[in-house]
């Protein structure tokens, strides 16, 4: 989103749909690091 702001990345389609899947997603953010070091792949967290 900050990268759009700035002018750093550039955005075809339609945003606001998108913006409109953020409350759908932002719970993945918390869950796939948990799920990566359930499984044993810590070495692709960052």
């Amino acid at each position: 989103m900050q990268a759009l702001i700035n002018g750093q990345t550039k955005a075809k389609g339609k945003v606001g749909k998108a913006l409109k899947l953020m409350p759908l997603i932002k719970p993945a953010f918390e869950i796939y690091p948990r799920l990566l070091r359930e499984m044993g792949w810590d070495h692709l967290l960052v």
